[in-house]
């Protein structure tokens, strides 16, 4: 959707916000309701002001109402818009023979600020593979994989990663294994 003069709302504060009154000052911001929790009494939802990340963090943060796949999402958004690489970066200097300075970005002090990325599909399977070597010589059953308490705890450790169903463990995973 877009409004007057203004850029496109994204479709996953589109779909999870409606959007209220204007700030009021000459921002050019709106409130924004949640469209999961704003219509509970006292919800941290009911009025939030739309600037840099607030509406994506609310789904992250406070949104007791939000699936684990739409916190996964807004992480995504976030780290999309951002385009944070969490690591140090390199000026165009550097790369030549002249030898440029690096340059290092500011430290973090607590995992508040950390962004999970997706993983590659590569790492992805890697990830499968210790997984699955783990739960063989834990002893542990191949039903964990659909267990609710273990992927709240993975999502928890690595939101960005899927763990893999009982059937894909003691069928593909392990029979890929065992070739």
């Amino acid at each position: 959707m877009v409004h007057a003069g203004g850029r496109p709302v994204p479709s996953l504060i589109n779909d999870n916000f409606e959007r209220l009154d204007k700030v009021a000052n000459s921002s050019g911001r709106y409130f924004w309701k949640c469209k999961h929790c704003g219509n509970l009494d006292n919800s941290p939802g009911a009025k939030i002001q739309g600037r840099d990340n607030s509406l994506p963090n609310h789904i992250i943060r406070h949104c007791k109402d939000a699936a684990p796949e739409l916190r996964r999402k807004a992480r995504t958004f976030i780290m999309n818009k951002t385009g944070d690489d969490g690591g140090q970066v390199i000026s165009p200097a550097a790369s030549s023979s002249s030898g440029g300075v690096i340059k290092k970005r500011k430290k973090i002090s607590t995992l508040d600020g950390y962004v999970d990325y997706p993983l590659s599909d590569e790492q992805a399977k890697l990830a499968n593979i210790k997984l699955l070597r783990f739960i063989i010589h834990a002893n542990i059953p191949f039903r964990v994989g659909d267990d609710e308490y273990f992927r709240e705890f993975i999502d928890v450790i690595r939101p960005s990663y899927k763990v893999p169903s009982r059937y894909v463990l003691s069928h593909h995973l392990l029979d890929g294994e065992a070739v």
